[in-house]
């Protein structure tokens, strides 16, 4: 674990360096890829950054580059299939920055494309403990501190998956982009999904529905659903 600062000399306009001034940011996954420009965006905006990523290293160099734009950043080597490890991130901000009040829980995995009757099992259970049992985990300690002061926002990125279906990606994304739907948002909980597209970060797994997707052609207005007439799809006939 280490903290990183150096004095802002911004870009930014003003009132972008001012938009999350004062506030802490947890972004899980953050050393690469959708985490690594979340974490930038958050220092851009005036936020103190907690870069949490299994990749110890990798999480460091992310805090130095966000300390050397002025970003006061921190890194912490974070296992979300651990409910231990979860808490003593959380906790870490907390003794570092003074609060939690911003979290992105962005870490994921792909997952092997195989048809579910060919499905590894211990594969299987890699990409539940981290996308859906991560989230939990995430969400089960940053909500108390949020919660003590009243105020706070959490953001749960999930895969395409989460709304879309594709053949062969037999991955349980929907439930991650279902979890904690219930009685956060009755308490007053800032709480979003976010389904991204394709995106280069370590580990991920191309396949060519997720390209699609990169280049808008999953089902929509003018383009056939699953099992539509171009899609090679065998469908029942309307009795």
């Amino acid at each position: 674990m280490s903290t990183t600062s150096t004095s802002t000399t911004s870009t930014t306009s003003a009132a972008d360096a001012a938009e999350f001034a004062g506030r802490t940011a947890l972004v899980t996954g953050g050393a690469s890829g959708i985490g690594l420009a979340t974490a930038r965006r958050l220092g851009a905006g005036g936020a103190n950054v907690v870069v949490a990523d299994h990749n110890a290293e990798g999480a460091e160099k992310a805090a130095a580059e966000l300390g050397a734009a002025g970003v006061r950043a921190a890194a912490v080597e974070l296992d979300v299939t651990r409910p231990e490890s979860v808490e003593a991130a959380v906790a870490f901000a907390v003794d570092t920055f003074g609060t939690l009040d911003l979290a992105v829980n962005n870490a994921g995995i792909g997952g092997p494309s195989a048809p579910t009757g060919e499905y590894d099992v211990d594969a299987y259970h890699r990409v539940v403990r981290t996308n859906l049992d991560g989230v939990f985990y995430s969400m089960r300690y940053e909500l108390p501190v949020m919660e003590a002061v009243g105020a706070g926002a959490i953001v749960n990125v999930a895969s395409i998956l989460g709304s879309v279906g594709f053949a062969e990606l037999a991955r349980l994304r929907r439930r991650q982009a279902r979890r904690g739907r219930a009685d956060q948002g009755r308490r007053g909980r800032v709480r979003r999904q976010g389904h991204p597209g394709e995106r280069g970060r370590p580990r991920f797994h191309r396949h060519p529905a997720a390209e699609d997707h990169g280049r808008g052609r999953l089902p929509g207005p003018g383009r056939p659903a699953p099992g539509g007439p171009s899609s090679g799809v065998p469908r029942r006939s309307p009795s």
